[in-house]
């Protein structure tokens, strides 16, 4: 009679990994809290197919911008809150106030908008680009201050951008090139072909010019009631 064989149980799970699971758990489940009442408020897809969700990566953005606003924002006194405030000051050296805010709506259009990840992406390209040529126009402007002083100017992003762009052309001829940088950049954030820059510029400015017709011909009005009304020599 053959001997029977025995039966090998399966290993335990270690209380590392049994902790880590727990964190995944949670975290998930605050994702899936946080994206259902973004997409809930905003009236964006609320029967949204689960493979389609960034909620986790949206919550990681929102962990992030409060780590960073911690230093930058409020300069929470001790070596993390330091930590954070000299790091974000270093990439872009006077733009760091406004990193947090800009991982809040990039993870606020990731949480309502998880399926047009394509143009979310364009987005995300199209502002850096745009952080660049502001980083860069700032340097020039604070006089192209060297590495050591690049935290009170464009940062290190502005320094290795303008730096070389000034010695190479001036800073004179940089400052237009790095105009050109940041509307390109917000070309790519609007999605605007260059062939339509000029209609889009018709229709940003077309506001401003009726308001400046209607004032002019309301001052002609009172002015021409205002000789009507003045009694004659």
């Amino acid at each position: 009679m053959a001997a029977k064989a025995k039966k090998i149980a399966p290993p335990k799970p270690g209380k590392g990994r049994g902790f880590f699971g727990v964190l995944v758990r949670v975290w998930r489940t605050i994702a899936r809290g946080l994206g259902g009442g973004v997409r809930f408020l905003s009236r964006e897809a609320r029967d949204l197919d689960p493979s389609h969700r960034r909620d986790g990566l949206g919550l990681g953005l929102i962990v992030l911008a409060i780590l960073v606003a911690a230093g930058v924002w409020w300069h929470v006194p001790n070596f993390f809150g330091a930590f954070m405030d000299g790091a974000a000051h270093d990439l872009v050296g006077r733009l760091a106030i406004l990193i947090p805010l800009v991982l809040i709506l990039l993870a606020i259009r990731i949480l309502r908008k998880p399926q047009e990840g394509a143009a979310t992406g364009r987005i995300a390209i199209g502002v850096i680009i745009f952080t660049f040529g502001v980083s860069g126009l700032v340097h020039v402007v604070t006089d192209n201050p060297g590495l050591s002083g690049a935290r009170n100017s464009g940062g290190w992003v502005g320094y290795l951008l303008a730096a070389p762009l000034s010695a190479l052309v001036t800073k004179y001829l940089a400052f237009p090139v790095l105009l050109l940088v940041i509307i390109f950049g917000l070309l790519i954030v609007t999605a605007t072909p260059l062939h339509a820059v000029p209609e889009k510029f018709r229709t940003l400015i077309s506001p401003l010019s009726t308001r400046l017709a209607d004032r002019r011909e309301a001052r002609e009005l009172q002015e021409e009631f205002e000789i009507s009304e003045s009694e004659p020599f």
